[in-house]
């Protein structure tokens, strides 16, 4: 799905530009001046987004959100299975394997980047798991306490992540462990699309 058509480097450069004077939040309030629904849906530090909000109005004259809801393909019916795992074992599970990272030799793949060449301003290491090393190896903070940020990021993650599927009000909730209920729920769906 494409909204508004090609990039209007005109237009970017021009919000680019404001970005730099006037700051992230007068561009986020400008987005909820234009399109409030769309607005809420970006974290105001989030100016790759709230540029393109804005971009796609000023070069089409509508309003994001309400590109979507024209441009949404409505013939299609889909299943959508959402995993339903408690809160307390995803988190355990999210610790456990940033411990595997560390085992696997993260810390040896991040050293091995920076000496070739690969800094912590690259696109590449601004993932979870890369991005907090910074600090390390600066000399700010301790390797247990990188692994302790990175844990807790990725919680954060998972969190953001639960709360972007929970807005999909006919997604069917079913614990991963339950396969006979999500083995119905998909016949249940074809059987109905016959």
């Amino acid at each position: 799905m494409t909204f508004g058509g090609n990039r209007d480097n005109k237009i970017r450069l021009e919000l680019e530009s404001q970005l730099a004077q006037y700051g992230s939040e007068h561009m986020y309030e400008r987005l909820m001046q234009i399109d409030a629904c769309d607005a809420r849906k970006i974290h105001p530090n989030n100016t790759k987004r709230v540029l393109r909000a804005l971009e796609i109005y000023l070069s089409t004259g509508v309003c994001k959100s309400d590109l979507q809801e024209t441009t949404r393909d409505k013939k299609y019916d889909c299943l959508m299975v959402a995993l339903d795992v408690q809160r307390e074992v995803l988190y355990n599970r999210i610790n456990s394997r940033v411990d595997k990272m560390f085992e696997n030799g993260l810390l040896d793949e991040i050293t091995q980047l920076l000496g070739e060449g690969v800094n912590f301003e690259n696109q590449s290491m601004q993932a979870i798991g890369y991005k907090e090393f910074k600090e390390y190896f600066a000399g700010e903070r301790s390797l247990e306490e990188t692994i302790d940020i990175i844990k807790r990021n990725s919680r954060n993650y998972a969190k953001r992540q639960l709360t972007w599927f929970r807005k999909y009000d006919f997604a069917k909730w079913i614990s991963p462990n339950d396969m006979n209920s999500i083995e119905n729920a998909v016949k249940d769906f074809i059987e109905d699309e016959k």
